[in-house]
């Protein structure tokens, strides 16, 4: 007797088949260009006084929250109907990872280094 797998799906409320939604691509990224950074550190790594010496930088960089795109790839089985829920529901799910990671905005930073003058 084979074994037969049935994969599904979940998006939000809505699930599908494999035959309906092949896959989906997930693309995560900072939505800012440009992120603000606060931070402290100690060392002069270009002061000629000493030859050996480290340094290090504790701060926040302030990214703004994540921006999440999900795209379907389609299976055979997907028709128009099946592929407007698809796309409602990719959009339901898409809003709500965004609303679980707008906590995301700032990312600590810990930076250590050491260094040597010849």
């Amino acid at each position: 007797m084979p074994i037969i797998l049935n994969i599904a799906y979940i998006f939000g409320d809505e699930s599908f088949d494999a035959n309906e939604l092949g896959s989906v691509d997930a693309d995560v990224s900072l939505t800012s260009d440009v992120a603000p950074y606060l931070g402290i550190g100690w060392g002069n790594p270009v002061a000629k006084s000493k030859n050996l010496g480290f340094w290090f930088n504790l701060g926040v960089m302030f990214g703004g929250s994540p921006e999440v795109t999900l795209t379907p790839n389609l299976g055979p089985a997907a028709t128009p109907a099946v592929q407007a829920e698809i796309n409602q529901a990719i959009e339901k799910e898409v809003d709500e990872i965004e609303d679980d990671l707008d906590f995301i905005n700032i990312y600590p930073v810990l930076s250590l280094g050491l260094y040597y003058h010849f």
